[in-house]
C-alpha cells in the first residue's frame, strides 16, 4: 500500500547548463518522500512576474486551453544507495526513485527567460 497526497513544493531554480532539473519533494528530508506524478509545472520569468504553465508532454491537445505548446517530460531512475545505506542497511528494502524534469515545447525552445519552476506533484 502507498499513501499518495498532493504536495506543494518550494520553487526550483532552473540551471540552464543542464537539460533536466532534479525534483526533490523536501530537501530537508529527501529520502522520506518520492515523486509519484506531476500534474503541471509553473515557470516563472526572470524579468517579469509572468507565469508560464507547462502541461505533461503526453497530455491531450484538445484540453490545451491557451497553453501554446508548452510541455514537460519526466524521467525516473532508481535511487542510488548512499555509502551509509550500503554499509549499515536501510529501514526498508525499497530504495525508491529519483525524478528529473525537462521543459519542452513544440518548437523546441530552451526557455532562457525562466529562472524557476514550481511543479504541482503527487507524492508518496
Amino acid at each position: 500500500m502507498i499513501n499518495l497526497f498532493p504536495r506543494t513544493t518550494t520553487r526550483i531554480e532552473v540551471t540552464h547548463s543542464v537539460t533536466e532539473q532534479h525534483l526533490v519533494v523536501d530537501r530537508t528530508r529527501p529520502l522520506d518522500y518520492e515523486v509519484f506524478s506531476v500534474q503541471e509545472v509553473e515557470g516563472l520569468e526572470a524579468e517579469t512576474t509572468r507565469k508560464m504553465i507547462f502541461r505533461p508532454l503526453y497530455h491531450t491537445r484538445n484540453n490545451d486551453e491557451g497553453n501554446h505548446g508548452r510541455y514537460f517530460s519526466l524521467r525516473r531512475e532508481p535511487r542510488r544507495s548512499s555509502e551509509n545505506a550500503r554499509r549499515y542497511g536501510t529501514r526498508t528494502p525499497y530504495t525508491g526513485s529519483e525524478v528529473f524534469l525537462s521543459l519542452v515545447d513544440q518548437h523546441e525552445a530552451p526557455y532562457p527567460e525562466i529562472y524557476a519552476i514550481s511543479p504541482s506533484r503527487q507524492c508518496d
